[in-house]
């Protein structure tokens, strides 16, 4: 069973995580401070019921949530839920994801997303030009999909065809730097990480209507939402193709719209650190030591010694008697 978490502080311990029933089990017994967050949709009623069910499994814990839409933070902080605004995609590393230059951008249309059907790679079969990035590596991601989308779509170059390796951030950026437009086709997932990669990578998006956040990212200068059927894609596509939309104007915006959900997490981190009683600077931290998403998808049974690792790492750079005073922000 893996999770996706990150530890933000060693001492007081931090911990930023999805929710995973498992995880509970390799927690230690000292309290936390949490701040869980949702990498797919859920409803305000379903996060104040993971919410009491944490409550009730660590109640020495103090737990905090980011979501990923407006509407659910104001109804979770009317239940009385120490909540913010801020989806994931906020804490992508703007410096991977950019655009390079005056890179030639031969593919009309990009789709970077996993080889599972809620992804609808169908509602690209009109684009004249594409690309799909992406292949097998979730659980519930298949093979048989991959070549049923293959059969869909089989004039578009699939950039995992032949060599299935996980692809680095690097290297996704320069592909997307090889297409105008990026697409965006499920009806639900989270904030979907790759809609703002393909915006700090310069890329107007096409984009259905959906579940999740990937929207919060979105201004009508550069993105268009349509009906779920290939021809309003295509139509889309064409559209903001024709446009000629600089790539910088689109990835300026995109940091705009990330500083500000960057403000409203620093406002969490701030509120988190006066609870611990911790001084130091939230935001001198964070910018000391960010990663990209602040954490990864680990094996749940790792979570201890992924942190036992990072005091060791402290000790080792500053001292043995470094653990015992405030440790800096740690992924």
């Amino acid at each position: 069973m893996s999770t996706f978490y990150g530890w933000l502080s060693v001492d007081p311990p931090l911990l930023l995580h999805t929710s995973n029933d498992k995880l509970f089990q390799y927690l230690p017994e000292q309290p936390l401070a949490r701040i869980q967050v949702y990498p797919w949709h859920h409803s305000a009623d379903e996060i104040y019921a993971f919410h009491e069910h944490d409550r009730r499994h660590r109640p020495h814990d103090r737990l905090y949530h980011c979501v990923n839409t407006a509407e659910t933070c104001a109804a979770l902080r009317a239940r009385g839920v120490d909540v913010e605004f801020v989806t994931p995609n906020a804490f992508l590393d703007e410096r991977r994801y950019r655009v390079l230059g005056e890179a030639a951008r031969p593919v009309q249309a990009v789709y970077n997303g996993r080889m599972n059907p809620f992804k609808r790679h169908w509602l690209a079969r009109e684009i004249r030009s594409l690309m799909i990035i992406g292949g097998v590596y979730a659980p519930d991601d298949t093979w048989e999909y991959f070549d049923e989308v293959r059969g869909v779509l089989p004039y578009a170059w699939f950039t995992h065809a032949e060599n299935h390796l996980f692809r680095t951030p690097d290297e996704v950026t320069e592909l997307l730097n090889h297409a105008r437009i990026g697409l965006c086709l499920s009806a639900c997932e989270g904030a979907m990480y790759a809609a703002t990669e393909y915006l700090l990578c310069g890329l107007p998006v096409v984009s259905t209507a959906s579940l999740g956040g990937r929207d919060s990212w979105f201004e009508p200068e550069y993105t268009r939402i349509v009906e779920d059927t290939p021809e309003a894609v295509a139509a889309a596509v064409d559209e903001l193709d024709a446009l000629k939309i600089p790539p910088e104007d689109v990835r300026s915006a995109t940091l705009r719209r990330m500083a500000e959900q960057r403000e409203r997490y620093f406002s969490l981190g701030r509120k988190i650190y006066r609870d611990l009683g911790v001084n130091r600077d939230f935001v001198s931290d964070f910018h000391r030591h960010f990663e990209n998403k602040l954490g990864d998808w680990r094996a749940t049974e790792e979570l201890m010694r992924f942190y036992d690792d990072k005091r060791q790492a402290i000790r080792a750079a500053n001292g043995p008697k470094s653990i015992d005073s405030p440790g800096p922000l740690l992924h």
